[in-house]
């Protein structure tokens, strides 16, 4: 494969994934954001906005800066797909781990958060 054609692949790689993990989680992230964001619609899409703009550029940045610039197509595809979810893989621990920053408070203070022990 010539360079561009590769380069392409990796890219089109990397924004599909991307923006099929935008398209799983939107919903329910939009959800908990407006909860958290005390219902503030606003608020609440400006979180899913920058969101889903790091799930998108995140595994772009890991493939742009460890990609392989040789060898056959299916070895630098295959690399590039590792990348990407690592990438994904960083983005949603993140994600994940900030939202049950938040969440894990409000949780605490319920009459049936104090039966169950805590995680740590």
């Amino acid at each position: 494969m010539n360079e561009e054609l590769l380069f392409l692949s990796e890219v089109g790689l990397a924004a599909a994934i991307s923006l099929g993990v935008i398209a799983y989680l939107r919903g329910i992230l939009r959800s908990m954001l407006l909860e958290i964001c005390d219902r503030q619609p606003q608020r609440a899409e400006f979180w899913v906005r920058l969101l889903d703009m790091m799930m998108l550029i995140a595994p772009v940045i890991l493939m742009m800066l460890f990609g392989v610039d040789q060898g056959s197509g299916f070895a630098v595809l295959r690399r590039a797909l590792l990348l990407v979810l690592i990438g994904q893989f960083i983005s949603l621990a993140i994600v994940g781990r900030t939202i049950w920053g938040f969440l894990q408070p409000q949780w605490r203070s319920t009459p049936a958060a104090s039966a169950v022990p805590p995680l740590n």
